[in-house]
């Protein structure tokens, strides 16, 4: 601990004028023991500047955007380990 897991949630292709558009919401949860749970807010904090408004390299793709959503606390598990998640949108154009 800490640990931190990725997910795809969705993925929306949208092809309008002719251009194919991929508009994805991808999902971190971060994983802290109860004892160090002043390690979750430094967490989120590099992962919202890591990734709100960045340009990624996809192969294949241009980079069109990445935008921050929402964070949310899911509390505290049986086993005293804190869990927040985090959500960001992605937009990606096939080149």
């Amino acid at each position: 601990m800490p640990l931190i897991t990725f997910t795809m949630i969705d993925d929306m292709n949208d092809d309008t004028f002719g251009e194919e558009i991929s508009v994805c919401r991808v999902q971190f949860t971060i994983w802290t023991q109860l004892a160090a749970t002043n390690n979750t807010g430094s967490i989120q904090r590099a992962l919202r500047n890591l990734y709100h408004g960045i340009a990624l390299t996809l192969s294949g793709y241009t980079h069109i955007g990445t935008q921050y959503l929402s964070t949310r606390d899911l509390g505290i598990d049986e086993n005293n380990r804190s869990q927040v998640v985090m959500d960001f949108y992605i937009w990606t154009q096939k080149t």
